[in-house]
């Protein structure tokens, strides 16, 4: 199981896997890029994405949970099956914007905060 459970592979097959329409994942994205309090991992089948302009520490800490993690110059460039989206944004906004994200695209994903945070 991989992705919280977007993707479930049992001994090699895979047995389900998120399917996020493309249309959805850009109004998602719209919003996420938007608002600049995000870093933004963009979670594919194949590999896992954030845009060139992250910092190099955000990568090298992202990467040790994406081991399979590409720069890319925009989000419209990855051909991929998109799976999650996961976010990091400052712990003391964690709740507002999980708040703010449920009203403005709650209906297309679910917000959820984790504990772990990604130190950078």
């Amino acid at each position: 199981m991989a992705e919280n459970g977007a993707l479930i592979v049992d001994q090699g097959e895979e047995v389900s896997a998120v399917d996020i329409p493309k249309e959805d994942i850009e109004l998602v994205l719209k919003e996420l890029v938007s608002d600049n309090k995000f870093q933004i991992v963009l979670c594919g089948k194949e590999s896992a994405y954030v845009l060139d302009s992250v910092s190099d520490t955000f990568f090298t800490i992202v990467n040790k949970y994406y081991h399979r993690l590409k720069r890319v110059k925009s989000f419209d460039e990855v051909n991929d099956q998109i799976l999650k989206f996961a976010l990091s944004c400052p712990d003391e906004e964690t709740l507002q914007l999980k708040d703010l994200l449920q009203s403005s695209i709650g209906n297309i994903v679910t917000p959820v905060c984790l504990q772990r945070a990604w130190k950078y």
